[in-house]
């Protein structure tokens, strides 16, 4: 797995990992340290194409847009997939969002 640095080199499958800020992110923080699994990264989406993102949200999931604006960095990152594995990871997860309470 390999950094991006740049946002604009995006490709579906890709990973972005950031922190939730505020009353919300220092509740994050405080459990991830109480379960030894302290991170400077406290939300991960996963992109799905060039205008969405699939992000962990507190009742689920939901799908953003790619713009959509952080408070603090995000951190990109790229799995060793090829062409068929990044299009099956986003139908599956399209399809998954499909379902009630997606």
């Amino acid at each position: 797995m390999g950094v991006i640095a740049d946002e604009m080199n995006l490709k579906p499958g890709d990973l972005g990992f950031t922190r939730i800020t505020g009353f919300t992110g220092w509740w994050v923080n405080i459990g991830q340290a109480i379960t030894g699994d302290a991170c400077r990264f406290t939300h991960v989406f996963v992109v799905l194409d060039a205008d969405e993102i699939l992000e962990a949200m507190p009742k689920g999931a939901r799908i953003a847009p790619v713009g959509r604006e952080y408070k603090s960095e995000v951190v990109y990152a790229r799995l060793n997939l090829n062409a068929q594995n990044r299009s099956q990871l986003v139908a599956e997860a399209r399809r998954l969002m499909a379902r009630p309470g997606g």
